[in-house]
């Protein structure tokens, strides 16, 4: 390694090409030159008007079923996954438009049903729905800058039941033949009291 006279040394763990290559990465990400984009997407296109993502946080859990046995002894039987849930924390900037559009842009789609992707440079989670976002401004903290932070959680599509008719009339769920009135049995059966 060379040195130019009167400057120190770098750590010979800094290798400049790898930060070179990484600081032109953040300059064309901040440009929007053809990098990844991070946020909530339906049909390629993002839903939520914002400067920027600047946190995504994912949680994914699965639990293990358990059962009490006696004298105070349990048993685990089965583990199931748990929908998986994210987080995006969108930013908006310092015009009063934008902190409307953001607000506006989250407001469309929290009571949507709608299935929405997830998208980061890593992975893309499908079939997410917003189910709550919240934010908080004050004196203090917020005034230029709104933060909102946007929860969402997987939906699992499922398959529709498809029923055909029944092999026996026995075998056939009952159905509704609209109000019956009450009638007297034919024949009343006989009690004899000793």
């Amino acid at each position: 390694m060379s040195t130019i006279l009167g400057l120190p040394g770098l750590p010979s763990d800094v290798n400049v090409f790898d930060d070179v290559s990484l600081l032109v990465a953040d300059a064309v990400s901040l440009l929007g030159l053809g990098a990844p984009q991070w946020g909530l997407f339906q049909d390629g296109e993002p839903v939520i008007v914002a400067d920027t993502v600047v946190a995504f946080d994912f949680r994914e859990d699965w639990r293990i079923s358990k059962a009490p046995l006696e004298q105070g002894a349990f048993t685990s039987f089965n583990k199931v996954q748990v929908p998986f849930g994210v987080v995006l924390r969108f930013v908006a900037g310092y015009t009063l438009g934008a902190r409307q559009d953001l607000l506006e842009s989250i407001a469309a789609i929290i009571g949507s049903l709608d299935l929405f992707d997830a998208v980061t440079p890593e992975a893309t989670y499908s079939n997410v729905n917003p189910t709550h976002y919240d934010y908080h401004r004050s004196a203090e903290n917020g005034q230029g800058m709104l933060v909102v932070d946007l929860h969402c959680e997987l939906v699992n599509e499922s398959a529709e039941s498809e029923f055909g008719d029944t092999q026996s009339p026995t075998g056939a769920g009952e159905t509704d033949n609209g109000q019956v009135q009450p009638q007297s049995p034919s024949s009343t059966p006989s009690a004899e009291v000793n």
